[in-house]
């Protein structure tokens, strides 16, 4: 199971990239801990931002664990701790 995280983080990872470039997002990849992903972006964007990392998230994760469902919690602070 732990191979299958992993997979699915380095696609979503992958996905993230082409997806924020092609929709000319404003935020940036910071940090990875464990299964999550840590944007930086602009306050004006982030409901953009969190729907388009969700979808990312729930894609490469289907892609892996077809018959499973994923489940994607999408957050938003200030800091990230």
């Amino acid at each position: 199971m732990q191979a299958d995280c992993a997979d699915i983080l380095k696609r979503a990872i992958s996905s993230w990239d082409m997806e924020s470039v092609a929709q000319g997002l404003d935020a940036h990849l910071v940090l990875t801990a464990y299964d999550q992903l840590v944007i930086e972006t602009r306050k004006d964007c982030c409901d953009r931002v969190a729907q388009v990392l969700e979808r990312v998230m729930i894609e490469a994760g289907r892609d892996i664990l077809a018959p499973i469902p994923v489940v994607v919690d999408v957050k938003m602070g200030k800091y990230w701790s």
